[in-house]
């Protein structure tokens, strides 16, 4: 890092957040993102912007990488979500390895088409018995999941109430699907019925999703799933519950929060 970086001043490098640019207004598209470029260049300058840092080498406990300014360093990784290290692990790397001499480097296609392989549908299968359900989908990232089922089940006309602070790609999914989307408080059981009720007042032709987390991962805490469950069979709804956090860590032998598997909720990772 430059000395002049290290030198100036950075209390107004430290104000603000990105909250400040959720809502951008304009009639030009290219202008109107200036003062968020403005704010977090300067973050930049001063040494202060956090993202967009690229690896390069082995994404290690330990291991270099570089901002988006190109400066290197290199210490502990605190963002990676590869947790267990199975990115460089010798035997999955002897697997991949392999399977790229056998099948190249992509499946040429997607499943709707020729995409699926062999080891595709052996993986859905594995997946399928180790959570003791009747079938597995398997997407590109837990991200895609998340939306893409949601999208994949709901109308236009259908109805989405999921707790409020449910992951982003389970909200976008909900919005993307459509405009009736309910939020609830943070696992309040209460104030689910409120919404489920009051659609279900004026609304008894089309479909609800209730959508909820195993394991909220921001704030480390699990909602009464049994509780969803009955409100979803009272109000003839659907509950779909994201098992992303707690998939492998938690319930016998990993497989995700008992409470989810007795409830017989649906499930997304």
């Amino acid at each position: 890092m430059s000395n002049d970086r290290c030198d100036a001043d950075p209390v107004e490098a430290l104000t603000g957040s990105m909250r400040d640019f959720r809502v951008l207004s304009g009639t030009d598209l290219l202008a109107r993102v200036e003062p968020f470029f403005r704010w977090q260049d300067q973050r930049r300058q001063h040494g202060l912007w956090p993202y967009s840092k690229s690896t390069v080498e082995a994404p290690g406990a330990v291991c270099a990488a570089k901002d988006d300014a190109g400066s290197s360093f290199k210490g502990i990784n605190f963002s990676s979500q590869d947790y267990l290290g199975l990115s460089s692990d010798p035997e999955i790397k002897e697997t991949a390895k392999s399977v790229i001499d056998e099948y190249g480097v992509h499946s040429a296609g997607s499943s709707a088409l020729s995409g699926n392989t062999k080891y595709s549908l052996e993986l859905e299968g594995k997946i399928s018995r180790f959570l003791g359900l009747e079938h597995t989908v398997l997407y590109p990232t837990g991200w895609a999941a998340g939306y893409g089922v949601i999208k994949g089940l709901v109308g236009r006309n259908d109805h989405v109430v999921m707790d409020g602070l449910s992951h982003a790609c389970l909200q976008e999914g909900a919005g993307s699907a459509t405009a009736n989307v309910h939020l609830h408080g943070h696992l309040n059981l209460e104030s689910a019925r409120r919404h489920l009720r009051r659609i279900r007042t004026r609304d008894t032709e089309n479909a609800i999703l209730v959508v909820t987390e195993s394991l909220f991962s921001m704030d480390s805490d699990s909602p009464d799933l049994a509780g969803l469950q009955n409100l979803c069979r009272e109000f003839d709804a659907t509950l779909l519950v994201d098992v992303a956090h707690d998939l492998g860590c938690i319930g016998e032998g990993g497989a995700a929060s008992s409470a989810s598997r007795a409830c017989g909720a649906r499930s997304t990772s």
